[in-house]
């Protein structure tokens, strides 16, 4: 499977640059052989705890340690959260005024927290994912707002920031965050029952058109 997924991305980069960011999932195997080796194709970026940056973007992925997802019961510690950004500062502070500035943090939960938006304010962008939008089939989602999801990865009911796009204002700045439903909803390692549902969503890929900075 490792090799298949090497060659996949050896291919798309050869069209375009592929930018990757690590989530809860990556953190929990020893990941970094298999993200080296992605990191050493060409035109392929793992942004582990790093920035990349062209003329045009200058884009940060944060990876946050297992501890993060899993220290308590009741999901997300903010705690490690904050500490982690206090940690690279020089991926929140003095960021390049003239480019468009992307954070990757995989997960939303606690992005909406007024401390940690105090902290990512130079940013124009967030993109997240870890919700599986959450829950919500195409045909349901009439039934919920724009951002409502119907469960989320910790089992909480109607998350609020589980899909979609946000929009915060902070020191007279707009942060905006775009929640992605991910390619696919129901992991393998689901009862056999639930991983064979994941026929009732859509595959969530995301098209981002970004105007204005050049």
């Amino acid at each position: 499977m490792i090799n298949e997924l090497i060659t996949f991305f050896n291919d798309i980069s050869k069209k375009v640059k592929v930018i990757i960011s690590l989530g809860n999932h990556d953190v929990f195997s020893n990941y970094h052989t298999f993200f080296n080796k992605l990191d050493k194709l060409d035109n392929v970026y793992v942004l582990d705890n790093f920035c990349y940056c062209d003329q045009f973007i200058y884009v940060c992925g944060f990876t946050l340690s297992r501890d993060y997802y899993y220290s308590n019961s009741m999901g997300e510690d903010i705690d490690i959260l904050l500490r982690h950004l206090d940690k690279h500062k020089e991926m929140i502070n003095n960021l390049p005024k003239s480019k468009i500035k992307i954070a990757l943090l995989h997960s939303p939960m606690k992005l909406t927290d007024s401390r940690v938006l105090d902290k990512i304010k130079e940013y124009d962008l967030v993109l997240s994912g870890h919700m599986h939008d959450g829950m919500v089939p195409e045909f349901l989602k009439f039934l919920f707002g724009n951002n409502r999801g119907i469960i989320s990865p910790y089992k909480k009911i109607f998350p609020k920031f589980a899909r979609g796009n946000l929009c915060f204002k902070l020191d007279g700045r707009e942060i905006k965050m775009i929640v992605t439903g991910g390619v696919t909803k129901l992991s393998l390692k689901s009862t056999k029952l639930l991983s064979k549902l994941n026929f009732i969503y859509n595959v969530g890929i995301n098209k981002i058109i970004i105007q204005g900075k050049r």
